[in-house]
């Protein structure tokens, strides 16, 4: 693990969050997903690029229970990704095509967990 602490300024931070909440205001935008058996996330999310199916555990072109389409990553986005993974050496070039963007109130939390849903070919 690379932690590049202060890498985005605060500045550019308050723009990512303004352009995600542009972003999730708009079709395909942020949801409270759940489980098949009903339980839900306590956090609204919204992918980009493309949709994440927590009931499939997988990646698609559309979210199945709307048809909405994710939108795009904005190139801004990329371009930050791009460049933290350019300065953390040793990680090859990358190319980013999927952005999971998760909104939590204050009551809403993310405990400690690890996500084992990637293949080996996404993180290489």
């Amino acid at each position: 693990m690379v932690q590049l602490k202060g890498f985005v300024k605060p500045e550019d931070q308050i723009k990512i969050v303004r352009m995600c909440r542009q972003l999730g205001s708009g079709p395909g935008g942020f949801y409270k997903p759940s489980y098949k058996n009903g339980a839900k996330l306590n956090l609204w999310m919204m992918s980009l690029g493309k949709n994440w199916d927590l009931t499939t555990r997988s990646y698609g072109p559309t979210r199945p229970f709307d048809g909405a389409q994710a939108p795009v990553i904005p190139e801004a986005f990329k371009v930050i990704a791009q460049t933290a993974n350019s300065t953390a050496s040793g990680f090859p070039q990358i190319n980013p095509d999927i952005c999971i963007v998760n909104y939590y109130t204050n009551s809403g939390k993310l405990g400690l967990h690890q996500d084992k849903d990637e293949s080996k070919s996404s993180l290489s």
